[in-house]
C-alpha cells in the first residue's frame, strides 16, 4: 500500500494527466519547481490509469475544492480557475493531452 505522500503524489499526477496542456502547463507552474518535476516524473513513469480511478481522483477535487494554505509546503496549492475548468469539462478524461 502505498504511504500518504506517494498516493497525494499519484493523486496530482492523475489530474494533472487528466487536464488539457495549458491547464496543466498552469497548474504546474503554480507548484514549487520540485514538487512540479516530481508530479511530471510520476505522469510519465506511471502505469495507464483506470478511468474508475480518474474520475475518483477528480471527483475527490471537485468535492474538496481548493485547499487552505499548508503550513509546511505539504501539499499543492492550485488556482481556483482550475476547479472551474474542470467541472466544466464535456471531453471523455482519458483521450487529453498530457502537459509537460
Amino acid at each position: 500500500m502505498m504511504n500518504e505522500h506517494a498516493q497525494g503524489l499519484r493523486k496530482a499526477a492523475i489530474l494533472v494527466a487528466a487536464l488539457d496542456r495549458a491547464t496543466a502547463d498552469t497548474l504546474l507552474d503554480a507548484m514549487r519547481p520540485e514538487q512540479a518535476a516530481l508530479v511530471r516524473q510520476t505522469v510519465v513513469t506511471m502505469d495507464p490509469v483506470d478511468p474508475a480511478e480518474e474520475r475518483r481522483v477528480i471527483d475527490e477535487f471537485l468535492r474538496q475544492g481548493l485547499p487552505s494554505p499548508p503550513r509546511e509546503p505539504a501539499g499543492i496549492e492550485l488556482d481556483g480557475r482550475l476547479a472551474q475548468r474542470l467541472a466544466e469539462r464535456k471531453a471523455p478524461m482519458n483521450d487529453l493531452p498530457v502537459g509537460g
